[in-house]
């Protein structure tokens, strides 16, 4: 799919906000990822909706500073972005129409895992 969105490789920062539901929004989660892809090096401040965030490149998350994800479907994933986000200062997680309970039950595995975190937001 060509797009002049994908001509953008120095993004820092990137905001994704429409929900995944839609079928034509689901059929561009490859466009997300390659956009992800092309700027991984420069991203330092991410936001997405649903799950695109666990199939995107992992490298994607190696310079994140802030990571913003809202209702996610399934929080399984979190672990790894854990593991992968050690400059993360900022997270914020809204679950809309999640419980917290896999998302703390992540938290409480990994007590090491974001050591620059000061800031955390569960809405």
């Amino acid at each position: 799919m060509s797009t002049p969105l994908l001509g953008f490789n120095t993004l820092r920062d990137l905001q994704i906000t429409c929900p995944t539901w839609d079928d034509e929004v689901v059929a561009s989660d490859s466009l997300v990822q390659d956009i992800l892809a092309r700027n991984s090096e420069s991203l330092c401040r991410l936001g997405v909706w649903g799950d695109i965030i666990w199939s995107s490149p992992i490298r994607t998350f190696w310079n994140l500073r802030e990571l913003e994800v809202t209702d996610a479907k399934d929080w399984g994933g979190m672990a790894l972005v854990f593991r992968h986000c050690a400059l993360l200062r900022s997270l914020t997680i809204s679950a809309i129409y999640r419980d917290g309970d896999a998302l703390f039950s992540t938290l409480r595995a990994n007590p090491t895992a974001l050591p620059n975190l000061n800031a955390f937001k569960f809405l």
